[in-house]
């Protein structure tokens, strides 16, 4: 939505980072609410849910290359294991630091 309403005027990839933010932030109320149940929060704790969405972005691409480029894998199969990785790791990395109860 943001690409069609902006992309004559902005890069697409700063419309990308600016997605990126207003998806996370959005992520980071929906998992204090009612994933974590921390009321809470605070503005350290959602820096620190972005740092582990960032780090969850590297590793996802990373091992999408991997398992694609040097695996052979087919990449909607690459996708697939690389999501059920990340969701994992993320649930993890948020429980433990991002929104500590």
């Amino acid at each position: 939505v943001l690409f069609l309403l902006f992309g004559d005027r902005f890069h697409y990839l700063t419309i990308g980072i600016v997605t990126h933010v207003i998806a996370v932030t959005i992520a980071y109320y929906a998992y204090r609410l009612f994933v974590f149940r921390d009321a809470a929060g605070g503005f350290r704790s959602y820096m620190r849910f972005h740092l582990v969405n960032l780090a969850n972005l590297g590793l996802s691409v990373a091992g999408l290359a991997l398992l694609v480029e040097v695996m052979r894998l087919n990449p909607l199969f690459a996708q697939g294991v690389s999501t059920v990785v990340i969701v994992v790791l993320s649930y993890i990395l948020h429980r433990r630091f991002s929104i500590a109860s």
